[in-house]
């Protein structure tokens, strides 16, 4: 109801319109929420040589992330406009038009809802904490496929933090969780073949590289659940796998 005012009020005058902004949370109306993200992991890769013609590549992560002061601007500025709302004489009595509910239901409401925010980002949604990937690369150097060289690779992903088993709700009519629902592992596989040649040009030897890529071999075109609803009856939210896409690329080098 106040904020109704409020702006019926600005649209009448600049100088309400100034009144106004100096209760907002924010600049212009816009809602300021900032938090802190600490990530810790370690990261290992390793190049192998088996042979002349043969070589792999090995990499592997493991990361976590911590959220902290999730919406610090909050409590100055509830305590600040909880003096002002309460000052107004006979304010226990006043009801939203819309709402039908009292001052103290609303205050109350606008706490669950600042709650509701450090609740949602202090969860990593989708986080997946572990992560390799393994390449290798076979070269002709001699014979008639010399300068041909094939290749492949796969990439995974473990298992995404989808969200948390609701087990009940508490006295003070928030819910309380359980265990952690965790969606499935992603795994991708590459391929690529090409062929490098010198040429004569003009008494010059440029390398010519031609290369075929493909990507998602396998033609994962299935969706993955990255967020479940409170119940885990349903999805709020999915990522759709890119399909399998080849690539051709030339390159002359001087």
């Amino acid at each position: 109801m106040l904020v109704l005012i409020y702006l019926n009020s600005w649209r009448s005058t600049t100088h309400n319109w100034t009144a106004v902004a100096r209760h907002l949370l924010g600049d212009e109306g816009n809602l300021t929420t900032t938090y802190n993200i600490v990530n810790r992991g370690v990261e290992v890769s390793t190049w192998v040589n088996v042979s002349r013609n043969l070589t792999g590549m090995l990499n592997f992560s493991y990361t976590s992330s911590n959220r902290s002061e999730i919406f610090p601007e909050f409590e100055g500025w509830f305590g600040r406009e909880s003096a002002f709302w309460n000052r107004t004489p006979g304010v226990e009595d006043l009801i939203n038009g819309t709402s039908g509910s009292r001052v103290e239901e609303e205050v109350a409401a606008i706490e669950e809802a600042a709650h509701g925010i450090r609740e949602y980002y202090g969860f990593s949604y989708g986080e997946r904490s572990y992560k390799a990937n393994a390449s290798g690369r076979y070269s002709f150097t001699e014979g008639r496929l010399k300068g041909l060289f094939v290749g492949g690779g796969i990439r995974w992903q473990g298992k995404s933090r989808l969200g948390r088993e609701v087990t009940g709700t508490a006295a003070n009519g928030r819910r309380t969780y359980g265990d952690i629902l965790y969606g499935p592992e992603d795994f991708k596989a590459d391929a690529f073949v090409g062929y490098r040649r010198e040429l004569s040009v003009r008494g010059r030897s440029p390398e010519l590289t031609v290369q075929v890529n493909v990507t998602n071999l396998t033609n994962e075109d299935e969706w993955m659940p990255l967020r479940y609803n409170a119940n885990k009856s349903g999805l709020t939210r999915v990522l759709l796998f890119e399909p399998r896409k080849a690539r051709l690329s030339a390159t002359v080098t001087f």
